[in-house]
């Protein structure tokens, strides 16, 4: 189930952001301004859950040996 949700938060960000800068040239600046916050937000989150997941992992491996 996590092998797939990476790829679908990657995907919903890149629409989001396509949405948010092509849509409309007259609110540009706006929707560049949203588009960014909502990127770095789920880039954010993306690299935290990808750290916790690098962390269990590491932790069950040393545990093993």
């Amino acid at each position: 189930m996590r092998k797939f949700l990476m790829p679908i938060c990657m995907a919903f960000c890149t629409l989001s952001h396509a949405y948010f800068t092509h849509y409309s040239q007259e609110k540009e600046r706006k929707r560049g301004l949203y588009s960014g916050i909502i990127l770095t937000i789920a880039g954010l989150g993306y690299s935290t859950f990808q750290t916790l997941f690098i962390i269990r992992t590491l932790k069950k491996e040393f545990k093993k040996m």
